[in-house]
């Protein structure tokens, strides 16, 4: 059992977890990958986080611990294995988890509002929604996440900014996704035929525009509520590095396309206020605009609103 102190060497520590994060990775895309969801999958979605926050915990701590033999050359080496373990963290697990919701959302409100939930097999299997399970995953990480970087020394405040930058950007092109500018309310609006990490969809039915409009809100609460716990990217403890030119990009990358969801949504309502709007509820001129309404509009603000403070 690995202590405080480890005789494990750097390399073989990192080997390992290295390893380890891609067989957590290739677990979750078979879990969510399936065409109907259990009371096991909500399990196995628990357990797949809780090994994961304890190999976070146990690693990048161990890692972060002084040595005195260590060079120069190998503390740096140290350092952008730590980066990279950081980047498979967000490019294999967490990244590939926010196309999903979209996804999940139709999937679950599909079975719960299918004609055939009388039948014999349907009453034997309650339709569970594992979209809060999905969201508390990344939830749980990123507080794992906030407490290693707030402890000191597990891994610097500029790579812990780059994981939440690529959550928000992944969130807000998802977003954006929902709400095209050729939006018809129909399932091709949500990419539900896309191949991602997360699975790919089943070659089922298209679902009525009704179900699809009502997916779409469910789905923009929780790329919501990602956004919500990822910005401002910094913690309020620690301020935000002026010389990490690549978070300033990536930020300012989010600052745009979030500036331009909000654009959309203005000419939307003015539009609709005018009675100008199409028949499928698109404005036209603007780039993303679909059917996004208050509701999500009202959602989108308070994410912004929440940014605008914490800066």
């Amino acid at each position: 059992m690995i202590g405080e102190k480890s005789a494990i060497p750097d390399d073989i520590l990192i080997e390992t977890t290295t390893s380890a994060l891609e067989a957590l990775a290739s677990l979750l895309t078979s879990v969510l990958s399936q065409d109907v969801y259990g009371s096991s999958t909500v399990e196995i979605l628990d357990a797949l986080a809780t090994l994961l926050s304890r190999l976070l915990t146990t690693v990048f701590p161990l890692l972060s611990k002084p040595k005195s033999k260590r060079s120069k050359k190998a503390r740096l080496e140290r350092g952008l294995a730590i980066d990279n373990m950081l980047g498979l963290l967000s490019t294999t697990i967490l990244v590939p988890l926010i196309p999903s919701f979209a996804r999940l959302s139709v999937q679950y409100l599909s079975a719960l509002f299918s004609d055939n939930k009388t039948s014999k097999h349907a009453q034997s299997h309650a339709v569970i929604d594992i979209r809060p399970i999905v969201f508390a995953f990344v939830d749980k990480t990123i507080s794992v996440l906030d407490e290693l970087v707030t402890s000191g020394g597990a891994f610097s405040i500029n790579s812990h900014r780059h994981v939440k930058c690529l959550l928000a950007l992944q969130s807000i092109r998802e977003l954006a996704k929902l709400y095209p500018e050729s939006s018809r309310g129909t399932a091709a609006d949500m990419n539900l035929g896309e191949t991602t990490a997360a699975g790919v969809q089943p070659p089922h039915p298209q679902p009525p525009n009704r179900l699809v409009r009502l997916a779409k809100k469910d789905a923009a609460w929780y790329l919501c509520n990602v956004l919500h716990r990822v910005l401002p990217a910094s913690p309020e403890s620690l301020p935000a590095d002026p010389s990490d030119e690549q978070a300033a990009l990536l930020e300012d990358a989010i600052y745009t396309t979030m500036s331009a969801l909000l654009r959309c949504t203005r000419g939307t309502a003015h539009h609709k206020a005018a009675g100008a709007l199409p028949a499928g509820g698109v404005s036209l001129g603007h780039p993303f605009c679909g059917t996004m309404g208050e509701v999500e509009r009202g959602m989108l603000l308070a994410v912004v609103e929440r940014l605008w403070l914490g800066m």
